[in-house]
């Protein structure tokens, strides 16, 4: 969440409220990185609506 907020404001966004997703997923297999993206799909499109 850290390094998120200081790349956000390293780009000019530190007001950007991220989306965060559990990490490690570099070792998850296909469906478990599904799993983690269904979690979150409705918040990212209601920011997306919303925006």
């Amino acid at each position: 969440m850290t390094a998120a907020r200081a790349q956000a404001a390293a780009l000019g966004r530190a007001d950007f409220d991220a989306i965060y997703v559990a990490h490690p997923i570099q070792d998850q297999t296909r469906q478990e990185i599904e799993a983690r993206a269904d979690a979150v799909i409705e918040e990212i499109a209601a920011r997306l609506i919303d925006s």
